[in-house]
């Protein structure tokens, strides 16, 4: 039976209720029925808490407290206590340790070999100024447990590169003799995988249960929400301050991916469907245009922002992008036709954010219009929460005027 473990890019990626996600949830169910187990890594662990910790909680109550302070300082109101943060905070951290703990195999760190350890150091240094140690480290405590689980296969799940195309990972297995590990870059593909495979489940058939008045309602449900996409100017709007829907068109539907997991209890089979839903919505001109043009005109050159800033000449802010809406239904694999599918939900930017991962993988040169002939400072990077929002990113410096590059390179 397989351990399923998930690196700390797939936790941070589905969400910060990461149990509430879909996906996680077909995860948990498919394992829990079919007798199989949900691991732990404490490297993932460790890594994740100390994200909620510092870059999640912190930063908020850190925000909670300067609002307080802000109060404080002005004279014609009354004092008011600043609230003690360490309690909510405990609360916090703790709820978070539960969820990642609950109902898995935890694995703890397993003591490195010093030599292995420092060889694959100088491996890595002659291919990336990236630190991968903790890549390493999550590799070999995978292959130690393989050596002890041999009767079983280990999964890992994780969008890193490294651990399908490093060649040092790769000569480990071949002189361990560990057949027993498996990678995936995502728990769809793991789920395709591992579940049922049935034939009569096609694109075809999916589209034919997916009913387009639906999608047009649940995105008119929350049609004002688009243009927060558009531009960060309707980020502090009111939902009254936001213009109204003049024109709505979806101009095509297409599966983006499907896989079928099966209850093992009840024998129940599920289908979840995922949509690329190409839309172009088109809103009233806004009614304060001399503030949006002094706020446009304010913006700084950011080639790899999620927000375009797609406006017309009247102001009208327009959404002219794929949409990822979310579907499941019943299989009934001896009628052999999938039931009618429920919507679960929609997600406005997520190929918007594919479509900058993929830019920002082509490592771009810097903006052209700057006008410092840069000499980066490649031997000095530094790790820094990337301006593109996802955390880490690498930088580096210019020797000449000082100018931070945004490689893209996220940590995670």
């Amino acid at each position: 039976m397989p351990i399923v473990y998930l690196d700390s890019n797939i936790y941070r990626q589905i969400g910060l209720r990461f149990i509430d996600n879909v996906d996680y949830q077909n995860l948990s169910q498919i394992l829990a029925s079919s007798g199989n187990e949900f691991g732990l890594l404490e490297i993932v662990y460790s890594e994740l808490m100390d994200y909620y910790k510092n870059d999640i909680f912190d930063s908020i109550l850190s925000d909670h407290e300067k609002l307080y302070k802000r109060y404080q300082a002005n004279p014609y109101l009354d004092d008011i206590a600043i609230p003690d943060t360490t309690i909510p905070m405990k609360k916090a951290v703790a709820l978070v340790s539960k969820d990642l703990k609950e109902k898995k195999f935890f694995s703890p760190i397993i003591p490195v070999d010093p030599q292995l350890l420092l060889d694959f150091l100088l491996h890595n240094k002659r291919l990336t100024k990236k630190d991968n140690t903790r890549d390493f480290l999550i590799f070999y405590t995978l292959c130690e447990l393989c050596k002890q689980h041999e009767e079983d296969y280990l999964v890992l799940i994780s969008q890193d590169d490294i651990f399908q195309s490093n060649e040092f990972f790769k000569k480990i297995l071949i002189r361990e003799k560990i057949n027993n590990l498996r990678i995936y870059q995502s728990i769809s593909d793991f789920l395709k995988d591992f579940g049922p495979k049935i034939e009569f489940i096609t694109p075809e058939i999916i589209l034919a249960n997916v009913d387009p008045a639906i999608i047009e309602k649940e995105l008119l449900n929350d049609i004002k929400c688009f243009p927060s996409y558009v531009s960060q100017f309707y980020y502090e709007k009111k939902e009254d301050e936001v213009p109204d829907i003049e024109k709505l068109e979806i101009k095509n539907i297409a599966v983006n991916d499907f896989y079928v997991v099966k209850d093992y209890k009840t024998e129940e089979l599920k289908l979840n469907v995922t949509l690329k839903v190409d839309i172009n919505a088109i809103f009233k001109p806004e009614a304060n245009k001399e503030e949006l043009d002094k706020y446009l005109n304010s913006l700084p050159p950011r080639p790899y922002s999620r927000h375009k800033n797609n406006f017309d000449k009247e102001g009208r802010p327009i959404f002219d992008n794929n949409v990822l809406f979310i579907f499941e239904g019943k299989v009934d694999e001896k009628a052999g036709k999938v039931e009618p599918l429920s919507f679960i939900d929609f997600i406005p930017d997520y190929f918007i954010i594919e479509e900058i991962q993929e830019q920002l993988a082509k490592k771009p040169i810097v903006d052209e219009r700057l006008q410092c002939q840069h000499d980066f400072d490649t031997e000095g990077g530094y790790w820094k929460n990337s301006r593109y929002g996802g955390g880490l990113s690498w930088h580096y410096r210019c020797r000449k005027c000082g100018l931070e590059y945004d490689t893209g390179d996220y940590y995670d």
